[in-house]
């Protein structure tokens, strides 16, 4: 899931976009260790989902207050995949103070000049591309209280988080990366078939199989104009190259080997990740199953929990820390999915943030975790605590 922060002055509509935005998809608390109010909320655009955390309104981020020293720390932590700083039409000078102080912490920047509804009835005229051409970062114009912009809002955070992976042709890489290799296209999946590996990518799944392995595409595989899409890092990674990127020269593939590394994991690994994804998340989408997995490998990377996915499974310090182990479902047989869902987070791919807790509230009556731990996003029926 992408994490997007609204940042913004006071009043300047910023809680009325992150309700048109989100809708009924929030939870509101605070932030750990502070009195300051969070919310965060999800949607979904174009099949990809977005969690957006609704930073303290400030008017700069000098960290002279709480709510200065809450947005501040959160943009420079680079938890979020982009910044969008809410800007009001009417008085759009005063509220620029703030852009360029997010400018100063990250590159990831959208300015959404909200108000215009507003601005229109003084007589006030915003030149958005102008405005786009001197900060240097996309600027969309809205006037969320009508639901006016809110897709080409949506869109423009979409590109800017995707901006730097960059997609490349499977045929054409993989004959740099495995010359020799003989590409097909069969069943509406795309082949590529070497000496030492097999790869297989098909367009709207996010993910891509070699030799038994599967590595993670959050934006997912494409199809364009006849050819297969996938992220050159990912190409790269699956048939045992590396990418290079410099400002001058753009990005530079490196052929290595042409075959693919061994799975960084062991089968033991595999096979009782598989097991607590699918005990604990069997009814859920495939992004819900990788929340799942993270929380695992994030407690092995922990040094508040055991060191093995085993051993952080059936850790018993402060009581059964899983439902399936008390109820024995663990032992079941896992799920196809839940399958893929261990490989894909075995061999990186995370979700779900810094997570170490999840909870179903409409399932059980501990409420210890809502009360005690920082909220990060709501995946199916689980929620998600750091």
């Amino acid at each position: 899931m992408n994490r997007v922060a609204l940042a913004g002055n006071p009043n300047v509509g910023k809680s009325t976009l992150f309700n048109a935005l989100t809708g009924l998809r929030q939870h509101t608390g605070n932030w750990a260790g502070k009195t300051v109010a969070t919310a965060r909320g999800e949607y979904v655009f174009e099949g990809r989902e977005y969690q957006l955390v609704d930073l303290p309104g400030t008017y700069s981020l000098a960290a002279h207050s709480q709510e200065e020293a809450v947005a501040r720390d959160y943009i420079e932590s680079g938890q979020a995949d982009a910044v969008v700083v809410v800007c009001d039409a009417t008085c759009l000078e005063r509220n620029l103070i703030l852009v360029l102080q997010v400018l100063e912490l990250t590159g990831k920047v959208l300015v959404c000049v909200n108000l215009l509804d507003e601005a229109r009835r003084l007589g006030i005229q915003v030149d958005l591309p102008a405005l786009s051409q001197r900060l240097g970062v996309p600027v969309v114009g809205t006037a969320a209280g009508r639901q006016e912009g809110l897709d080409e809002l949506k869109g423009a955070i979409a590109r800017l988080v995707e901006g730097d992976t960059t997609y490349v042709s499977l045929r054409t890489v993989a004959s740099v990366l495995a010359p020799g290799a003989a590409v097909t296209w069969e069943d509406g999946t795309a082949w590529v078939r070497g000496a030492g590996f097999t790869l297989s990518a098909r367009p709207g799944e996010q993910w891509l199989t070699v030799n038994g392995r599967a590595l993670y595409i959050p934006h997912g595989v494409r199809l364009e104009e006849g050819s297969t899409l996938v992220p050159i890092r990912t190409l790269a990674r699956a048939l045992g190259g590396e990418v290079e990127w410099s400002a001058g020269k753009g990005v530079k593939l490196i052929p290595g080997e042409g075959k693919p590394e061994r799975p960084p994991y062991t089968e033991e690994d595999l096979y009782w990740m598989s097991r607590i994804i699918s005990a604990e998340s069997r009814g859920e989408p495939l992004l819900g199953k990788l929340a799942v997995g993270t929380v695992v490998l994030n407690r092995v990377a922990s040094g508040e929990f055991p060191d093995t996915v085993r051993e952080v499974i059936f850790d018993r310090k402060w009581g059964v820390q899983f439902t399936p182990v008390a109820n024995g479902t663990v032992y079941d047989e896992p799920t196809q999915e839940s399958v893929l869902a261990a490989k894909l987070v075995l061999d990186g791919a995370r979700v779900a943030g810094d997570s170490l807790y999840f909870i179903a509230p409409e399932l059980t009556d501990n409420h210890w975790t809502m009360e005690n731990r920082t909220y990060v996003t709501t995946i199916g029926c689980h929620w998600f605590y750091e």
